[in-house]
C-alpha cells in the first residue's frame, strides 16, 4: 500500500515560472509533488509478466520487452530524482529514504539484468535473420 511522505510547503508559480518570469527547473517542479513511496515497486506494473524462455518470442515481441523495459528503467530514474529532491527538501526523514532508496536500487538492479538478457536475445534473433540470408 503507498504512503504520502511528503509534499514541498512553498509550491512553484502554476506556469513553472518564477517571479522573475523565468522558468523554474525541473527539478524544483518534483518537490511540489505529492511523493508517493511504497514498499512494493508500483513501476514493475509497466512490465508484462517476466518470462524465462524467450525461445517461443519472435523479434518483435522482444522489443516490446525491450520498450517496456525502458520506460521502467525511465520511471525508476524519476523515483530516484523525486526521492532525492524530497529528501534534500527534508520532506522524508532518512530511514524512510535509505529504504526507498533501497528498493529502488534493487528494482534497478532487476531492470538492468533484463535489460542485459534482452539485448542477448536481439543479439541472437539478428545472427539467425544474417545466416538465414
Amino acid at each position: 500500500m503507498a504512503r504520502e511522505i511528503g509534499r514541498h510547503s512553498t509550491p512553484l508559480p502554476e506556469s513553472g515560472a518564477n517571479a522573475a518570469g523565468k522558468m523554474a527547473p525541473a527539478a524544483l517542479v518534483f518537490l511540489v509533488k505529492p511523493v508517493i513511496f511504497s514498499g512494493i515497486s508500483d513501476d514493475k506494473e509497466i512490465m508484462r509478466p517476466w518470462i524465462d524462455d524467450f525461445s517461443a518470442c519472435g523479434l518483435d515481441e522482444i522489443l516490446r520487452f525491450q520498450a517496456e523495459n525502458r520506460e521502467w528503467s525511465k520511471q525508476l530514474r524519476l523515483r530516484t530524482a523525486t526521492l532525492v529532491n524530497s529528501r534534500l527538501a527534508k520532506d522524508v526523514s532518512q530511514d524512510d529514504y535509505l529504504a526507498s532508496r533501497k528498493t529502488i536500487h534493487e528494482d534497478t538492479a532487476e531492470c538492468r539484468s533484463r535489460a542485459n538478457i534482452l539485448d542477448a536475445q536481439i543479439a541472437r534473433h539478428s545472427t539467425l535473420v544474417s545466416h538465414s540470408r
